[in-house]
């Protein structure tokens, strides 16, 4: 007879840490005993078993004995022991109310606790000559914007002339390879220049045309030839700019404010004056690169009387470097130096020569022909890679085909060890540059990091060597600091031209000092949303920006998770997971699976998904997956806890601080298990007080909260995630919003747009070409049709560029916007098909206002459709649909912290959020 086993896993914690751990292998019955010597966790047990979570109380002892025996029938018991003064006394175990922490079906909107002066229209603009970034008032306070598709704050400094409109940003730079003679770039280190100044880079796609002492810049356009003085392109990228904030802001705008480096002189000044008034500024501050900074890490922060800093700025075109005083909060420069032959490019051109080397050595390729900027852009994929993970690898397929995996690995050490000259000339220009301004190291209190480059371990390594006794300072975003600090100083009333300048001080908002957090753990991508000094704003999660997708690989000692595993699909698509918040909390029969997913499903018991199986009743799913040396098995738990964890270690990194409390969102159509399995996910991530807040919900908080509260009316929310559609209609009554009517679709989401694309561009290269799919290329063919249709919604036509798969192949293929909506026709019928089903006990006309959100509402067709369906109803345009319901989720979790703060108790189930009886 076999013996009985544990049926489901069994974890006991104590604060974070886990005390006691049953495996759902363990043969039955078992104890186990954990002695704890002054506790410093609490006095609070958290059991967790099934998807379910219990709270026991004991009362405090410095030494504890805990023991747990379980049964064979699955039954647990608790003791627990006070052997304290040589005795061993059982201690009472009192079970905890544990609602506080679980959902509730009643919400009110969040008090309006943002105290922003909106009628300021403060915009700052970092133009810089690798990549720009924009930040501008808004109800939240300082906020960068996103500049190119999705939530991406970052817009690459390129323009592409090759159509009719030009191509400002990522887009511009990506079509380098096909389009070369057609783009512009590193713009900066030219403008106000004149011809005889001018040192050519090998790297440029463009000419320099003598014209009398100054100079234009050759291209090829649409038309043929054509040249431009560099103000002229620099306007294209301030003209993408201007309308980018326009939008946002929903008014014309006059009034700016530009960085500049130190090193500008009058030419280059003006030269910047006049691009800006070009793109039709009318008012132009100018504002140095250090102040900007100073003002972006200092503001409203507490300052003692007077300390020096260094100010170390390791942009894409330059180093400056820079020593300041502060002083009452009066900035003052005393120093500065640039360097235009070290900066970012320099460590990419390392990576450059370096594989051009492997090339040529290990596979005898001589030429790359354009070829050579796709190595460009993935020896800067690959250095942001470096900061994250210990190794990564280059393609080769991304040069020539072949039908064997070639890649070249390199790790970070190698990098680094590279990088050891470069390093030792920035040291040595550290050195000399204090000499020179007759400073000792010991006098810098204060190490100011800023430039994209600064996410480099060995850049923050080489300053903490080089001024051991300073604090370093290094914003969570360095790349970002000027713009935010240059839109601060736009709030200032009186601005200053000399070399002395003061800090702003209470220019935004008086926001309270609570640490909210709101988390949107979506299905395909993550994003989190903060309280801030200025304000409740999203935070970057990796190198990519705000949005990280929802994937997480186990081929490394740690998890890697977010962009960075996408990109590594082809090579590590078994040790890759995603879309776990498809199958949290369900059991196994109830899974459908995908054939995209690279990883295996099988039940608790080990039985595969394909093999014939018996269906045992509430047997839960699991995952498997390749690990680093075997083979492991993961529940769906476990994989969204990890991915948890890794947003919770950004959070704490942001705010400077452990944090316990949460709000999480989750779907309206999440039943009470997969709520269970969420909550569980997120106590293994360490969270100990967890919110579960509706999707939706949080989406009508962030759009209302500076906006008058629609009482009386009636509300459509239109939810397109990556693989799951939900609409909801709620009704608003004095500020309570009560839920009339739902329907979902979890097979029918953003991810069935990509596919049709990716379908269609299968049956062409068969067509056409006689090419037919092959293996290793399906999740590379799927990321470009994803990248595709994010462009398409900014842009009328893009190519599908066959070389990137197949560089033996020269195989364009024109991709529109009429070919996407033709493409998706059934979708779209789908989805008109669920909005009627939403519909069943009302017109369309008694739809007042329709709220859209998540990122598939990004697509022009979608918008199409809900105005075509709701001609009379107020059309609520979401400027970041994909961050919405992580900010509503921060207001949420702010309303809270600050009620109970304040003494007030915490919301009931009565008062705000009800849903309708049938």
């Amino acid at each position: 007879m076999a013996e009985p086993h544990l049926s489901h896993s069994l974890i006991l914690k104590i604060g974070e840490q886990i005390v006691i751990k049953f495996k759902d292998s363990d043969i039955l019955p078992s104890k186990k005993t954990v002695q704890l010597k002054s506790p410093n966790n609490g006095n609070i047990i958290t059991v967790i078993q099934n998807g379910t979570i219990l709270k026991y109380d004991f009362m405090h002892s410095e030494n504890v004995l805990l023991t747990c025996e379980v049964n064979v029938n699955n039954e647990y018991t608790l003791k627990c022991y006070d052997l304290s003064n040589g005795q061993s006394k059982e201690l009472s175990l009192k079970k905890v109310d544990t609602a506080a922490s679980g959902d509730i079906t009643s919400y009110c909107f969040p008090k309006r606790i943002l105290k922003n002066d909106r009628t300021i229209d403060a915009v700052g603009v970092d133009w810089g000559n690798s990549s720009c970034y924009v930040a501008v008032n808004r109800h939240e306070g300082i906020q960068t914007i996103p500049l190119g598709n999705v939530e991406e704050r970052m817009l690459s400094s390129y323009v592409s002339y090759d159509e009719k409109n030009e191509k400002c940003g990522q887009i511009g730079k990506k079509r380098l390879q096909w389009h070369s003679n057609a783009s512009v770039f590193g713009i900066k280190r030219l403008i106000g220049k004149n011809y005889g100044e001018i040192e050519t880079d090998k790297n440029w796609s463009f000419k320099i045309i003598d014209n009398n002492t100054k100079f234009k810049i050759l291209f090829q356009s649409n038309n043929g030839a054509d040249t431009k003085y560099p103000e002229e392109i620099s306007t294209s990228l301030l003209v993408y700019m201007k309308k980018k904030i326009e939008d946002i802001k929903m008014k014309k705008l006059k009034e700016v404010v530009i960085t500049v480096p130190m090193s500008f002189d009058d030419k280059q000044k003006e030269a910047t004056r006049v691009a800006a008034l070009l793109a039709g500024w009318e008012t132009i501050h100018l504002l140095p690169d250090p102040i900007a900074a100073v003002f972006a890490y200092f503001t409203d922060k507490p300052i003692q009387n007077i300390f020096s800093s260094l100010l170390f700025d390791l942009g894409g075109g330059s180093l400056n470097i820079y020593i300041i005083e502060i002083q009452d909060k009066h900035i003052e420069i005393i120093n500065h130096f640039s360097e235009f032959e070290i900066c970012g490019k320099s460590f990419d051109d390392l990576l450059f020569n370096h594989f051009i080397q492997k090339l040529e050595s290990e596979y005898g390729i001589t030429d790359l022909g354009t070829k050579k900027y796709v190595l460009l852009s993935k020896c800067q994929e690959i250095k942001h890679a470096l900061s994250v993970v210990n190794g990564t690898s280059f393609d080769v397929d991304e040069i020539r085909h072949s039908d064997e995996d070639e890649y070249i690995s390199i790790t970070r050490t190698e990098f680094e060890q590279m990088a050891n000259k470069l390093l030792k000339k920035i040291e040595q220009t550290i050195v000399l540059f204090l000499n020179k301004s007759k400073y000792k190291n010991e006098w810098i209190s204060k190490v100011i990091l800023v430039g994209g480059s600064c996410h480099m371990p060995m850049i923050r390594k080489l300053l903490c060597k080089t001024f051991p006794k300073a604090e370093h300072l290094c914003d969570k975003n360095p790349d970002e600091v000027l713009a935010v600090g240059a839109a601060l100083y736009a709030c200032q009333s009186e601005r200053s031209s000399s070399m002395q300048y003061c800090l702003p001080t209470n220019l935004i908002i008086d926001f309270e000092k609570v640490v909210a957090v709101g988390i949107d753990l979506g299905t395909s991508n993550c994003s989190v949303a903060v309280s801030k000094t200025h304000g409740i704003g999203t935070i970057p999660l990796d190198n990519e920006g705000r949005i990280l997708p929802s994937y997480i690989a186990y081929n490394e000692k740690n998890e890697i998770v977010g962009q960075l595993v996408v990109n590594r699909l082809k090579h590590y698509a078994k040790s890759s997971v995603f879309d776990a918040k498809t199958y949290i909390g369900k059991n196994f029969d109830s899974v459908k699976p995908s054939n995209n997913w690279p990883f295996t499903l099988t039940q608790e018991n080990g039985s595969n998904m394909d093999s014939k199986f018996e269906i045992i009743e509430d047997k839960n799913a699991l995952i498997e997956v390749e690990g680093q040396h075997e083979k492991i098995l993961k529940s769906p738990e476990e994989i969204s806890a990890d991915l948890l964890k890794y947003l919770k270690k950004k959070i704490e990194d942001y705010q400077g601080k452990k944090l316990k409390e949460v709000v999480i969102t989750v779907p309206m159509s999440f039943d009470d298990k997969q709520k269970e399995a969420t909550r569980v996910a997120a106590l293994l991530a360490g969270w100990e007080t967890i919110h579960l807040l509706p999707d939706p919900i949080a989406a009508i908080f962030a759009y209302f909260t500076d906006k008058p509260i629609p009482n009386d009316s009636t509300i459509l929310t239109f939810d397109l995630g990556g693989s799951t559609l939900e609409i909801c209609i709620f009704k608003i009554e004095s500020s309570k919003i009560i839920l009339l009517s739902r329907s979902c679709d979890t097979n029918l989401g953003g991810n069935n747009f990509d596919e049709l694309l990716v379908d269609y561009i299968k049956d062409y290269l068969k067509n056409e070409f006689s090419i037919s799919m092959y293996d290793g290329k399906q999740h590379e063919i799927k990321r470009v049709c994803h990248k595709i249709i994010k462009d398409m919604s900014i842009s009328y036509e893009q190519e599908f560029h066959f070389g990137n798969l197949r560089p033996d192949v020269e195989a364009d293929i024109p991709i529109t916007r009429k070919l996407l909506e033709s493409l998706s026709a059934d979708l779209l019928d789908s989805i008109q098909m669920k909005i009627h089903e939403t519909l069943t006990k009302f017109e369309n006309n008694q739809i007042d206002m329709v709220l859209p959100f998540g990122g598939g509402c990004r697509m022009p067709m979608i918008k199409k459709l809900l105005l075509k369906i709701f001609p009379a109803s107020v059309y609520c345009n979401v400027n970041f649909p994909d961050e919405s319901v992580a900010t509503g989720a921060a207001l949420y979790a702010y309303d809270l912290l600050k009620s109970l703060r304040d003494g007030i108790p915490e919301k009931t189930t009565d008062e705000s959020f009800a849903v309708a009886n049938d």
